[in-house]
């Protein structure tokens, strides 16, 4: 018996370690340790990061061959952008298509925080419910807000695509 696993935030793979994972605050979580313990009769765990998963299913899905590429852009809770080169994933130094560690520059430019702070979909809910005034805003409604053109939801939008931008991006290095 086996047992696939993906997890969000940076993943040591080989040793089946959470090496960060912000949201659940964990830090070297021995992950497969845990699930082996847990399940005793599972003899294989595979593990990596949740968008690696999800882009490689993309790579095989789109029928791709050993030689084309594959960038896949996720925006959810982080920002995440994994590359596979014949359907393997570039791993870099474990940070590879971290995107949502990417510094940039607040709306403002007075300070700099990492990508996901500023333009994930938990940065876009947080920032209508403050702009709305109700803690009960949704992403989903702020994007039909913005489908109506709904003042609001057009600005924090607008922002949202800002951070994507590539002057944006290097600014931050460059003061």
């Amino acid at each position: 018996m086996a047992l696939g696993v993906g997890v969000p935030g940076i993943v040591d793979s080989k040793n089946g370690i959470v090496v960060f994972q912000n949201n659940l605050n964990w830090e070297n979580f021995p992950i497969r340790e845990r699930l082996q313990a847990t399940f005793p009769g599972v003899e294989t765990i595979r593990m990596d990061n949740d968008v690696i998963h999800a882009g490689f299913a993309e790579w095989k899905a789109s029928g791709l061959s050993a030689e084309e590429s594959l960038v896949f852009l996720t925006v959810s809770t982080g920002i995440a952008s994994p590359i596979f080169e014949g359907g393997v994933p570039t791993r870099g130094r474990g940070l590879a298509g971290e995107l949502g560690l990417v510094p940039v520059r607040t709306q403002d430019r007075t300070k700099t925080e990492r990508l996901e702070f500023v333009a994930s979909g938990s940065a876009l809910q947080e920032k209508a419910r403050v702009r709305y005034g109700d803690a009960t805003m949704t992403t989903a409604l702020l994007f039909e807000n913005y489908e109506k053109k709904e003042e609001q939801a057009v600005a924090i939008i607008d922002d949202f695509f800002r951070f994507f931008n590539a002057w944006d991006l290097c600014d931050c290095f460059t003061g």
